[in-house]
């Protein structure tokens, strides 16, 4: 399946050259295009959920590592044993960065 999404992190920053980062984030979906009919049934088309992360900055140039959990369910879809199996977004992402 392939999907486009708008993603809106609103993330507060504790400390200086050591700090952490935590907050909301808001999704909007903005396109989806189904590969097989198996691709499961779009529950929602706002996601919301929590970032959580930390980095470090050496003068401009910065390192941060954040995680996403979604809190809303996205699709769902039947295992091939009938059960309903629900999905949720989950990210992990590696930054480096230059600071003007």
């Amino acid at each position: 399946m392939y999907a486009a999404h708008f993603n809106v992190p609103v993330n507060l920053k504790y400390g200086n050259k050591l700090y952490l980062t935590v907050g909301p984030q808001i999704g909007f979906l903005l396109d989806t295009k189904k590969e097989s009919a198996d691709d499961g049934n779009l529950k929602s088309d706002i996601d919301f959920g929590l970032n959580i992360g930390g980095g470090y900055q050496f003068n401009q140039i910065f390192i941060e590592l954040r995680i996403y959990q979604g809190l809303t369910t996205i699709y769902d879809f039947k295992t091939r044993n009938g059960a309903i199996q629900e999905l949720k977004n989950c990210l992990l992402r590696l930054s480096l960065g230059y600071k003007l």
